[in-house]
This record gives structure tokens, sequence and C-alpha cells, in this order.
């Protein structure tokens, strides 16, 4: 009996294990066989109507298949994420256009056109692809959007990322969009003149227009499509400022230095070195050189630029003579009497740096800055010859030798009546009428004071009390060339004035002594020697001579009565010589 329990027990196992077991094959049998399903299983058999979707999948061209449902990832190729609500409408409305068997017909593609809107809807692309917004068809662009000009190419990327149209348009979307559309990674570009045309998107900026920030332009095209549409205007301008600088009278602004690395520059006001451009001009620079108003403003540029501003393409800057009078100009040719050529990289270097120089007056601020990257001094003057047709005016940072340093606003206001006296010499003219501003009369002389430490040496109409001529122009000359404070009418003829001067007035008077100084003022004793011939072949050999007068002479030398230095002519030498023997033993 146990064993027939036990024998029943088991059977009953075996029942219910073999029960168990056609269960589980018919449940493993069951699930969802729809390979487009988001809850697909490949080892369903029987579909049991599980099957979830994320969507209705549209074919990108009609009567290319039905269209159908799907999870994203899974859908088919060339099929597109669609309008949710209006793929609905139609299919329920007609299965036949997502029927396996069936297709998405003209009907079904009108029937879904007309529950867009339209007959014939367009993709769209937001302007802004940083905001979230997808791709979208529509029968005329949404605010924030423009039309896609390549709809095949918008086809070929909503249909390879359904993301693109059912979540946000980013820059991945772009980007395929921009490869299909004009072959590069595009971008927003606007004029630099206003008005002047739209915004445009493409690979490289069109002539007379430039790259913006894109975030900023792209925000501006978002809420104002009339800057894309028509013209980027004044009220474009203002609101592309005022994204990218916190205000809306932004300006283009040019460095005044050249081929020094600066470019041109988009800024609220003057940065320092630049000053505010004439846009007209800078645009036709743009269409000249394109990518001139974003790189190195170098020379090429300036000149295309001067010649629109001022005819001309060689224009130079030049300075006035008199300090405080007037201003810097740039110019194609000379401004005149009053003006100097200078040195164009210092001046654009001043100007830089001060653009009053140039705006208002060059000052003296200017003029220092000025020699001081011409010359290398802070402090070079005007000077001009002691004596008429001595050479012209010249500025330095020393006086030349016989040049001296009179009152620098005379100096200026002649040569800038009168160019001849520092572009050529220093001639009688210029000389009366430096004296004429000086001290009234234009045959003025020079004096030194008396007694060393009175006054400086004067320039005067007439002997001024306590000062006389001096007795060596030449020395007084060279003690000028020396020692302009000697002459300053800030300074004095002082006592090391008076040194240097004695130094050069005095000296051997006797002419006929071996030292004998032709400038000489005043005999200082030390008259030596004794001259004569010294060569002892020659007929008048002295030997008394301790240095020779250049006066032999020799048998048959000359056939000239008194020529005793043989040169053929009787003169002063001749004259010289026979005083210099006068009184001699002959052996």
């Amino acid at each position: 009996m146990m064993r027939t329990r036990l024998s029943l027990t088991g059977k009953a196992c075996l029942m219910l294990t073999l029960a168990l077991f056609t269960f589980a094959s018919i449940s493993a049998q069951n699930g969802c066989t729809d390979e487009l399903a988001c809850n697909f299983d490949p080892g369903a058999v029987t579909d049991d109507g599980s099957c979830t979707y994320d969507g209705i999948f549209l074919p990108t061209v009609v009567n290319a298949g039905p269209a159908v449902r799907a999870c994203i990832g899974s859908e088919p190729e060339n099929y597109y994420w669609a309008d949710q609500a209006c793929a609905e409408t139609v299919v329920v409305a007609d299965p036949f256009c997502i029927d396996p068997a069936g297709s998405w017909d003209s009907l079904c593609e009108g029937d879904y056109n007309d529950c867009i809107g339209c007959e014939d809807p367009q993709w769209y692309i937001p302007y802004d692809i940083s905001n979230g917004l997808p791709a979208v068809e529509a029968c005329s662009p949404p605010a924030g959007y423009y039309l896609a000009p390549d709809q095949n190419c918008m086809i070929d990327v909503v249909s390879s990322d359904s993301f693109c149209v059912r979540a946000m348009w980013d820059g991945l979307c772009q980007e395929n969009y921009d490869l299909c559309s004009i072959g590069c990674l595009g971008n927003w570009f606007i004029p630099i003149n206003v008005g002047s045309g739209p915004a445009i998107y493409g690979c490289n900026a069109p002539a007379g227009y430039f790259l913006p920030d894109q975030q900023c332009i792209q925000e501006l095209l978002t809420v104002d499509d009339f800057c894309v549409s028509n013209s980027f205007d004044f009220a474009c301008m203002q609101q592309y400022s005022d994204c990218l600088l916190g205000c809306t009278d932004g300006a283009w602004y040019l460095p005044y230095q050249v081929n020094v690395g600066l470019t041109p520059v988009f800024a609220c006001s003057a940065p320092p070195l630049y000053y505010l451009a004439d846009v007209n001009c800078l645009e036709e620079v743009e269409v000249a050189l394109p990518g001139a108003a974003t790189s190195q403003w170098n020379q090429a540029a300036q000149d295309l630029y001067t010649t629109c501003t001022l005819g001309c393409a060689d224009a130079q800057y030049y300075i006035p003579y008199q300090i405080g009078v007037l201003p810097a100009v740039l110019s194609c040719t000379d401004p005149g009497l009053e003006y100097a050529a200078a040195d164009q990289g210092c001046v654009q270097q001043i100007i830089a740096v001060n653009p009053d120089c140039l705006n208002t007056v060059w000052d003296e601020a200017c003029q220092d800055a000025y020699t001081e990257c011409a010359l290398g001094c802070d402090n070079a003057s005007w000077s001009v010859p002691l004596e008429e047709n001595g050479g012209p005016a010249v500025l330095s940072c020393f006086v030349p030798d016989g040049y001296w340093v009179p009152n620098q606003e005379c100096v200026t206001q002649i040569i800038a009546l009168d160019n001849y006296c520092v572009e050529t010499n220093w001639d009688a003219i210029c000389q009366e009428d430096l004296e004429d501003c000086l001290v009234g009369c234009s045959d003025a002389e020079w004096y030194i004071p008396d007694c060393p430490g009175a006054g400086p040496a004067l320039l005067a109409c007439s002997q001024p009390t306590g000062y006389s001529a001096p007795a060596s122009f030449e020395c007084f000359v060279e003690v000028i060339g020396q020692d302009p404070f000697c002459t300053s009418e800030f300074g004095a003829w002082d006592s090391l004035c008076q040194e240097v001067y004695n130094d050069c007035a005095d000296g051997c008077t006797y002419a006929f002594a071996c030292n004998y100084d032709p400038n000489a003022i005043f005999d200082d004793g030390s008259c030596s020697g004794y001259p004569g011939c010294t060569d002892p072949t020659a007929t008048n050999f002295d030997a008394n001579a301790t240095c020779d007068n250049g006066l032999c002479t020799y048998d048959g030398a000359t056939s000239c009565p008194g020529d005793l230095d043989g040169n053929a002519v009787v003169n002063a030498n001749d004259l010289l010589g026979f005083l210099a023997a006068f009184g001699a033993s002959c052996p």
C-alpha cells in the first residue's frame, strides 16, 4: 500500500510539473512581435497586443509606404517624426494611411497638410539654436524661425535624427544641415555699414560684411526678423550693440597706428589708441580687402581708407611749427607754410596716446613726445646759425656748431611763414625777421656783458649799458656753440662763458712768430720761434730759423724778380718772407 501511495504521489508531481512547463511555454510565445515597438520581444511568437510606441512617423516621400507607429531609433529609414496630433487625426480617420498593406498616399498627405493649415507646409529652423526649440513643419515661419533654404537637406536631417524635430534643433542638427546645404559649418554675417543689406547666413562673409558674435545675432533675429528678411538697419545694430557691449550706440573705431597688430574694433566709445571710423569708407575697405575689418589694420587697408576719406592713398601727417596754435593734420598735400612734414610713425604714436594733438591743438606735450620719439630727447629746440647763410634752422637735441637757440616762438613764427629758412638756408631775410621779432629791428648786433654774470649775451639794436661788442665774433660763435646757456634768456654770460671766450681770443698776436694766431685778439705773451727757410739746399736757407715759413727759394726756380717763394707770383707771402728775413746777417 505504501508503494502504491508513493506511486500515486509521484504521478501527481509529474502531472503538476508538466502543467507548469506547458503554461510557461505558452507564455513565452506571447508578447510584442513588432520590431518598431519600444517593447519588441524577439522571443515572442504570438503578439499579445502589448506593443507600445513613441509616436507616428511619416514617410519622407508620398506613396513610399504607410505611416508607422514606432519607437524612436527603430523607425524605418526615410521616415520622420510627424506632428503627432495631425498624424493621429489622419490615421484614425483613414486607417489605410497606416495599414501595413496600405500607403501614405496623396490623400493622406493632403489631409495631413490640411490639418497643419496649408497645402504645402515647409520646414523652418529656429534662429537661436540654444533656445531648446525643434525644427518645425509649418505653413509660415513661427516667431523666432526662418525658412530653411534647402528643404531637401532639411528632410535628410529630420529623417536621420528625429531629435532635431522631436526635441530641439541643436548644434549637431545645424551642422548636419549646413554640411548638406552649403558644404561647411555656416555663420551669420552682418554688414559693416548699417542698412546696406540684411543679415546673411553662409560659409564666408560677403563683400562688406563681417563675422559678429553669433549668440547675439541669433538672439536678435529671434525677436526681429526684419534684420534678416529686409535690412540690418540702425535698430538692428542698436540691439546687437546692446547685446554685445551693453550700449546701443556701438560704432567702429580704427587704430591710429598701422602694422602694429591692432585691429578695427566695434565698441561703445573710442578705446585708447583708436579713433571713430567713417563706416562708409570702412565698408569700401572691407569690400576690397575682405577681412580687413577683423584683422590687423595694415598699410594697404589704411591707404584704401584714406583714399576714400581724403581722396588719396599717400596722405601724411604734418605737424605745426608753432606749438599750441594748430593741431596736427592728415593731408594729401602740404597744408602750407605753417606745417612741416613729420616722421609718420612718431606722429601716429603720439596721437594714438593723445588724440588731442590731432583733434584740438599740437601743444608742448605733443611736441615733447614727438621729439623724444623722432630725435631721442624731450627738450629739442630750434637753433639758427649765428651768421647769415650759415645753414637752415634745425630742430635738434644739441646746438650744432655755429648755431644758437633764440626765443622759440620767434623762430617757429618765422619758419611757419618762410619755409626757406628751415628747408634751404637761414638767409638775410630770415635773420632780419628774427631780429625784428626778438628786439624790434632788423640790424641788431651781439653784445656781451662787461661783468661776467650780469646777464646773457644779447642781440640788441644798440649797445646796452654795461655791454660791449665781442672783440672776436669768431670766438663768440665758438662759445655759443659750446654753451647755449651763455645766450639763453634763462641763463647768463657767466665766468665760464668768459673763460672759454678768453681761451679763444688770447694767443700770439705777433705775425712773425712761429705760433702766430690770426684769431687771437689779445696777446698772451706766448709768442716764440723765428720763422724762415730751414732747408739747407735753398738759396735763402736761414740757419737761425726755428720753424719753416714755406718761403725757401732755389737757383733757377723762378725768373720773376721779387718772387721769393718761387710760385711765379709776387704777393703778400713774398713780402712776409722779406720782412722775416729783414736785418738778418748773411754769411
